[in-house]
């Protein structure tokens, strides 16, 4: 099997990234994140791969790190998505924030991803509840001194936050400075943006 893959990115036609190591070129594809992040140094990089074999040939998708990879085996591993599906969230979501939709029960943040329904979604938080082991981005009690309920929207908002490209950390602090008591996750997040 081919883990990974040591050389020098660059975009190919379609999205997909091309890896040049040594005399060997290598194409792959994998999400937007994952392609505007490799192509944008200009050195050696360590890239991820997984080989998929189908009726239709042989298949190679590229990560940036191997938490990505193992996102997408674990979305793949659910029955009806594939994976351009699987790409698809990966492009609009990070890992963490997968994790974070599917322990939220919050599928509607799934579906902002292209191709993927409500129906889709629901079945990938059914699927991967318990097998990711998935907990919050923050206890409620450790980030509100208030009721728990509102760790869920708290969540939302950064989530939210992360899709629009924001780091985890960057993301929860953000969120911390906005809150105010009785906000809903649309408001926090308006909030969050503007601190």
């Amino acid at each position: 099997m081919l883990s990974y893959i040591i050389g020098k990115c660059t975009s190919a036609k379609g999205g997909q990234l091309e890896i040049q190591s040594g005399s060997l070129g290598f194409s792959a594809q994998c999400s937007s994140r994952a392609l505007f992040a490799l192509i944008a140094s200009q050195e050696d990089q360590k890239v991820f791969t997984h080989l998929n074999f189908s009726d239709s040939g042989l298949s190679m998708y590229a990560f940036i790190d191997e938490e990505e990879r193992e996102m997408f085996g674990h979305l793949t591993s659910v029955n009806k998505v594939g994976p351009k599906a699987a790409l698809a969230i990966l492009s609009t979501l990070t890992p963490q924030a997968v994790v974070q939709a599917i322990s939220t029960n919050s599928a509607h943040l799934l579906t902002a991803a292209p191709g993927v329904g409500k129906k889709l979604a629901e079945a990938i938080v059914f699927s991967l509840k318990g097998a990711l082991g998935a907990e919050g981005i923050f206890d409620s009690a450790d980030f509100f001194d208030s009721e728990p309920f509102m760790a869920d929207e708290a969540s939302q908002a950064v989530l939210a936050l992360e899709s629009l490209g924001y780091e985890r950390s960057s993301a929860v602090k953000k969120v911390k400075a906005a809150y105010q008591e009785g906000m809903k996750a649309e408001e926090l997040i308006r909030a969050s943006l503007q601190v």
